[in-house]
């Protein structure tokens, strides 16, 4: 503990500790700003009027780092990421949204929003954030599903905290899913690693986040293909399916989708790869 301690509770002399340390631990330097806004329960644009920490306040810090410089995620260490402009908690159970995600919400959205009261189907919701986010920003009736208990349990407490009208279901894939009212739009982020690159990932993917949201089998689409051979019978005619895809899968997924699927897209992520798929049930 000596090397995360110093003598001033000075907010900048506390930065300048932290910037040495993570620097020494190949630690992302934006993870200070987090952490402080964190322990001083407020914004990181308010930090700017504060100038020192209380007692607690940086004994709260020094958990944190500790934790941080152990290589646990900063968004498990302080139990909240955001996405998409709201906050979610997130544990050990459900992955970490990712910023690419959110190319896939946009999509959803700016569909759902030229439709007439849409039903749509979140699949692997894992924290939620693609159903919820959706159900936020349309008001259409969202059922979002995942297979681990645990997970739902962190969807459903998102979506009370947030306020939002979402419905959620414990099921394998579509395994409990009634197709007798079919929906508009089904959205997966499914887990696509491949089995054999679990050992090449950043360790704190690898020894933190759940392997059940992670692993796809041998090439990493044995949820794609699931889904898209039993997404038409749970898809109204001419409704939409989303799937986000891991980098160089786009051109695999679509050889999937040529025999039930028409009008395939691809939408590209900030860093110019195809990350999410869409396609129109014929």
């Amino acid at each position: 503990m000596e090397q995360i301690k110093t003598e001033s509770l000075l907010i900048e002399d506390v930065r300048k500790m932290l910037k040495k340390l993570f620097e020494a631990n190949n630690i992302e330097l934006s993870d200070i700003d987090w952490i402080l806004a964190s322990v001083c329960a407020c914004s990181k644009s308010k930090l700017l009027t504060l100038t020192r920490l209380n007692k607690e306040q940086y004994k709260n810090l020094l958990k944190i780092v500790k934790q941080r410089l152990k290589g646990k995620p900063l968004q498990y260490v302080l139990g909240t990421t955001n996405f998409f402009g709201f906050n979610f908690k997130v544990n050990k159970n459900v992955l970490i949204p990712r910023f690419d995600t959110e190319v896939l919400v946009e999509a959803v959205v700016k569909a759902a929003k030229i439709m007439h009261k849409p039903r749509i189907l979140d699949l692997c919701t894992g924290s939620g954030c693609i159903g919820i986010s959706v159900a936020l920003l349309t008001g259409a009736y969202v059922l979002a599903s995942d297979i681990s208990t645990s997970a739902l349990d962190v969807a459903k407490h998102n979506a009370a905290a947030l306020k939002a009208q979402v419905e959620f279901v414990k099921s394998d894939l579509f395994e409990k899913i009634s197709n007798a009212n079919k929906f508009d739009i089904i959205v997966s982020n499914p887990p696509y690693i491949e089995e054999g690159e679990l050992k090449w990932i950043d360790n704190t993917v690898k020894n933190y986040e759940p392997h059940l949201a992670l692993i796809a089998g041998q090439d990493g689409l044995k949820f794609h293909r699931h889904i898209i051979s039993q997404a038409p019978a749970f898809l109204k005619q001419g409704g939409l399916l989303f799937l986000e895809v891991g980098n160089d899968q786009a051109i695999k997924v679509n050889e999937l989708l040529r025999e039930k699927w028409a009008d395939v897209k691809f939408i590209y992520d900030l860093n110019s790869v195809a990350r999410v798929i869409v396609a129109t049930k014929k």
